[in-house]
């Protein structure tokens, strides 16, 4: 592997095997002028009240996995034969979007109405992602979550989660979209439901009806740059995107949907948790030092649920995972983590008020989370509020 960094921001990689096929520069992080949730400074929010009895049921495990979605490698080697791991999610700088076709991609769950590709009330997709035609190679590295190619289908070869993220650095545009699969027997491409995100603007303004992930935010502008904590003087200036392992099935603002199956007692989902204060971090890496800072001070926000009911495989697996940015460098720190203890556990967050979550509370409520329950995790959702949006 040949490694050019450019920009600061970008990463360009040479990797063998890959049928000449063209890759995107990949983003190590997001860069100045991104606005979104995690950017809020929440350092001096009150605490809420039922924080003790919310994190309490979430359990004490500590992080044992720095970032969620990261250090995969192919599950099921003889359906898909790649050798290679990957770190994190892979963001790719598309440039102009407007200089690449627009192509249509069939919802296959039965999400059209949270999905950015149809206008609303719209059975039939739009042109509206902006899918560079070499990511279709199946021998392409580093383009999907997990090491995945475009043509693995999550649902079955049993892979879970696979993301394809884009983004337009001229623009500060996001696409995110979720099990995202290239069908070269029909010529189309299919997903689960998929985002767009204009990062320009605040977050209020900022997007469609869609959603990418089990809280309808965007996560990318929440993940962990290698970048910034070992090669960037300033400090972190935004919170962190988590899978919590135990979500209430309601949610707080900024999340519009939930797949929490957690008890009455576990956080809604978009819970915002803030490392207190009273954490002695001092005896951590001055990189760690850094992150451990960013979450005093703008935390990191519960938009997924693994929905992990077991309390010893969340012992052995952790409670809490933030999610972080593709870097070939993450090895190390992992290693490090691991031989520090990993020392950062559940009950060393609390959680901050708002919490007002939007409960299910009537009898049609409780059965249609019901419903939602007994559905395949991505066909669950709870949505709040949502417009649409064309790209022009």
């Amino acid at each position: 592997m040949k490694i050019s960094r450019t920009a600061g921001w970008l990463i360009a990689l040479t990797v063998g095997g890959c049928s000449g096929s063209s890759l995107p520069k990949h983003v190590l992080k997001m860069p100045l002028g991104v606005r979104s949730d995690y950017h809020v400074n929440i350092s001096n929010w009150p605490v809420d009240p039922n924080s003790d009895e919310m994190i309490a049921a979430s359990g004490h495990n500590p992080i044992l996995n720095l970032g969620y979605g990261g250090h995969e490698y192919p599950v099921n080697p003889e359906s898909s034969p790649r050798p290679w791991s990957i770190n994190g999610f892979p963001v790719l700088d598309i440039g102009d979007y407007t200089q690449i076709p627009l192509v249509a991609v069939r919802n296959s769950a039965g999400w059209e109405g949270i999905d950015d590709g149809y206008d609303q009330g719209n059975s039939v997709p739009k042109a509206f992602w902006p899918i560079p035609d070499s990511l279709k190679d199946p021998a392409l590295q580093y383009a999907f979550q997990g090491a995945r190619s475009a043509v693995d289908d999550p649902m079955v070869g049993s892979y879970h989660d696979k993301h394809l993220i884009l983004f337009d650095s001229t623009r500060l545009w996001l696409w995110e979209m979720f099990n995202l699969v290239w069908h070269p027997d029909t010529n189309e491409w299919t997903q689960a439901s998929g985002q767009w995100t204009d990062l320009s603007k605040p977050p209020s303004e900022s997007h469609g009806h869609g959603m990418a992930g089990a809280s309808g935010v965007p996560f990318s502008p929440g993940m962990i740059s290698y970048e910034e904590l070992f090669v960037d003087s300033a400090e972190v200036n935004h919170g962190n995107f988590a899978d919590m392992a135990l979500l209430r099935f309601a949610v707080v603002p900024p999340a519009r949907h939930t797949d929490g199956t957690g008890g009455p007692d576990a956080p809604p989902t978009g819970s915002r948790l803030r490392l207190k204060a009273s954490k002695d971090i001092s005896h951590f890496p001055p990189e760690l030092q850094k992150l451990f800072r960013a979450w005093k001070t703008y935390g990191l926000i519960t938009c997924d649920s693994s929905g992990n009911l077991d309390p010893e495989k969340r012992a052995s697996e952790g409670d809490l995972m933030p999610s972080y940015f593709f870097d070939p460098r993450w090895d190390a720190v992992f290693d490090a983590w691991k031989a520090l203890g990993y020392q950062i556990f559940t009950d060393d967050f609390e959680i901050v008020a708002p919490s007002n979550a939007l409960d299910d509370t009537t009898e049609s409520a409780r059965a249609s989370r019901e419903r939602r329950r007994r559905a395949p995790i991505w066909r669950r959702s709870y949505h709040r509020r949502g417009r649409p949006s064309d790209l022009s």
